[in-house]
């Protein structure tokens, strides 16, 4: 089962939101066909990622599900281009078209005060600010040491306003760092979306 696949996608991103789930809410809120949701919701039981219960199903392991992500994706691969700005980092935040998404360590500043990297990571292109208006705005900055990390998006991106920037929603951005090698830095949004706590 390739979890990126668009529709499985759709299936486990909405099972991993609402972790007491029926076949019949899956099908209405993700749109997929009933025999392919229904394969999902079967391999997931299968692997003892979700329970069987007398009124529908329950998701038991959210955190094994998540790590699975990095057997199918790696955000290095969708790494478009990196832009050393000559910009101190709120700098460049101000700078940011008001459509861009922000993703990885630059969503998690939002969810978390536990990490904080000097770095800006965006998604362009589809659903977000196009390549090459950030190209027009950044380039003629460059040359310094804070860089902008730009991310082609390739799964649907669910996004959050806060503090008047767009953001990839908390379970994105658990799944963007996952496929980082870096979902040690999201123990705030494992606690968030599942009450789940790591010893330190």
């Amino acid at each position: 089962m390739k979890l990126t696949a668009r529709q499985t996608y759709k299936a486990v991103s909405f099972i991993l939101q609402n972790p007491f789930f029926s076949q019949t809410s899956v099908f209405k809120a993700t749109g997929i066909s009933w025999g392919r949701m229904n394969e999902i919701v079967q391999w997931l039981v299968s692997k003892n990622f979700v329970e069987k219960r007398a009124k529908g199903y329950e998701l038991i392991d959210p955190a094994g599900l998540v790590s699975l992500f990095p057997l199918y994706r790696n955000m290095a691969s969708l790494l478009v281009k990196k832009l050393p700005l000559r910009l101190s980092k709120k700098q460049a935040m101000e700078r940011l078209p008001k459509k861009t998404v922000l993703c990885l360590d630059s969503a998690l500043q939002f969810y978390s005060s536990y990490w904080h990297s000097d770095r800006i990571c965006i998604y362009v292109g589809k659903n977000s600010v196009p390549l090459e208006r950030i190209e027009k705005e950044f380039m003629p900055l460059t040359g310094g040491n804070m860089f902008l990390w730009l991310f082609k998006p390739d799964m649907p991106l669910e996004t959050a306003k806060a503090n008047g920037f767009t953001i990839t929603g908390k379970l994105r951005t658990l799944i963007d760092l996952a496929c980082d090698n870096k979902s040690y830095y999201a123990r705030d949004l494992y606690r968030q979306l599942w009450k789940l706590r790591f010893e330190e």
